[in-house]
C-alpha cells in the first residue's frame, strides 16, 4: 500500500478538502540565544556552550489554526486527509515523524492501523491525542500550547467543539482540561487506538507553537494569558530558590533513569545555598506554577519538571543536571533566562550518580 505524505500544510487546498485557516501569529525571525550563566560554561559540553553563544539564522512560520473536513485519525496522533498523511511539522513533530520511518514507506505499525474499522464523530471535534498528551514534560511543549491556539482561533467563531482523547489518556491530563481549560466530561470523546480509527467531520487541527528552530514569540502572548487566568496561589516557603526532585518517579511512556544520589545533593544545595527540596508531581497545577513564577534559581535533573520553566519569568535562574535535548535551551531562549548545564559524565540513563564534589562547585558558580 503506498504512502501517500503531505509535508507543508499550506499545499493542503490541492486534495480538495474543504478547509479555513485561522493565522493567529505571522512568520518572525528566530529570538538569539542567550549564552550561558557566566562561569558554568566549564560543566557543560562545548556544543551546548557554542549553541547558546550562536545567533540564530532562521525563520519560525506563521502559527495557525486549521478547520478541516474529513479528516481520519489513527494510530497516536497520525492525522490523514484524502488518503494523504500530514507530516508538515505544523502539525507532526519531528521525532515523531523519524520514529513511523517514513524514509522507508511507514513503519509496520503505521499501515496496521490503516486497516481498523473507522468510527465516523459529526460533530467539530479538536484533536488532541498522541504525542504531548503522555509525558507531561510533552504535554508543556506540544498540547498545551494547541489547546491554547485552539481556543484563541474559535473563541470568536461560535463553533462548540469536543476534544478527541486517547481512552488511556493519563488522570492528570483529564483534570488539567477540566479544571483549567473548562472541558466537561461530556465534551471529551476518547478514542481507542488499538482498535479503531476515526473519522472526523469537521476536524480542528492547531498549529505547533514549538517548531523545528524553536518556540513562536507568540507563545509569550499566550502563556502570559494562561497565567492571567489562573487562580491566586500562595507559596509558604522561606526561599525562592527550588530544588525539583525526581525522586524514584518511573513514567512507563519515558525513558528509565535515576539519580542514586539525589537525597545527597539535595542536601548539599539545601545546606549550601538555601535550597528547598520539593516534589511537584503530586501537587496542584496552579501551584507547581507558582512554585515557577516565583522562582529565583530552579534547580533539577533534565526532564519534564524543569519544562515548568515555561511559567518562570526572565529573572529567573536555571540549573540542569544533566542534558536530553534542546527543549530546555529552547524554553530558555523563548523566556529569556539564563541557564546552566552540569553534563560532566552524567549519563541519564538507568541508575546513575553525580560527582558530589562537583556539584557542589558548579552551584558556586549557578548562585554565584
Amino acid at each position: 500500500m503506498t504512502l501517500l505524505t503531505l509535508s507543508n500544510l499550506a499545499d493542503i487546498d490541492s486534495l480538495g478538502v474543504k478547509n479555513s485557516i485561522y493565522t493567529l501569529a505571522k512568520s518572525t525571525e528566530c529570538p538569539p540565544h542567550l549564552p550561558l550563566l557566566s562561569g558554568t560554561e566549564a560543566y557543560a559540553e562545548s556544543w551546548i556552550v557554542n549553541w547558546h553563544s550562536d545567533p540564530q539564522k532562521c525563520r519560525l512560520t506563521d502559527v495557525c489554526c486549521y478547520s478541516i473536513a474529513d479528516a481520519l485519525v489513527s494510530g497516536d496522533g497520525q492525522i490523514w486527509i484524502a488518503d494523504h498523511l500530514i507530516t508538515s511539522p505544523e502539525v507532526m513533530p519531528i521525532y515523531v515523524a523519524r520514529g513511523l520511518e517514513l524514509e522507508k514507506g511507514g513503519s509496520a505499525r503505521l499501515h496496521r492501523d490503516r486497516k481498523l474499522l473507522v468510527r465516523t464523530i459529526s460533530e467539530p471535534c479538536l484533536v488532541a491525542i498522541g504525542h504531548g498528551t503522555m509525558v507531561y514534560g510533552h504535554f508543556l511543549i506540544e498540547m498545551l500550547f494547541r489547546l491554547m491556539v485552539a481556543q484563541e482561533a474559535l473563541a470568536k467563531s461560535g463553533i462548540s467543539y469536543r476534544v478527541l482523547l486517547d481512552r488511556e489518556s493519563p488522570p492528570w491530563l483529564l483534570y488539567i482540561l477540566h479544571h483549567y481549560f473548562g472541558v466537561q466530561l461530556n465534551q471529551m470523546e476518547f478514542f481507542r487506538p488499538s482498535v479503531e480509527r476515526v473519522h472526523l467531520r469537521h476536524a480542528i487541527i492547531p498549529g505547533r507553537v514549538l517548531q523545528d528552530s524553536g518556540f513562536h514569540p507568540y507563545a509569550n502572548i499566550l502563556l502570559r494569558r494562561l497565567l492571567a487566568s489562573l487562580p491566586a496561589a500562595k507559596l509558604e516557603y522561606t526561599s525562592r530558590r527550588f530544588f525539583i526532585l525526581r525522586n524514584k518517579l518511573v513514567n512507563p511512556a519515558a525513558p528509565s533513569r535515576i539519580c542514586v544520589n539525589e537525597p545527597q545533593l539535595a542536601a548539599i544545595a539545601a545546606r549550601a545555598h538555601g535550597f528547598v527540596p520539593i516534589t511537584i508531581e503530586n501537587m496542584e497545577w496552579r501551584d507547581q506554577i507558582a512554585i515557577f513564577q516565583d522562582a529565583e534559581i530552579i534547580l533539577g535533573q533534565a526532564g519534564s519538571g524543569l519544562h515548568n520553566a515555561l511559567f518562570s519569568s526572565s529573572s529567573s535562574r536555571l540549573a540542569s543536571i544533566g542534558f536530553m535535548n534542546q527543549i530546555q535551551s529552547q524554553i530558555s531562549t523563548l523566556r529569556l533566562q539564563r541557564m546552566a548545564y552540569l553534563t560532566q559524565n552524567v549519563e541519564l540513563k538507568g541508575k546513575f550518580s553525580v560527582d558530589e564534589t562537583v556539584f557542589g562547585e558548579f552551584l558556586e558558580r549557578v548562585c554565584g
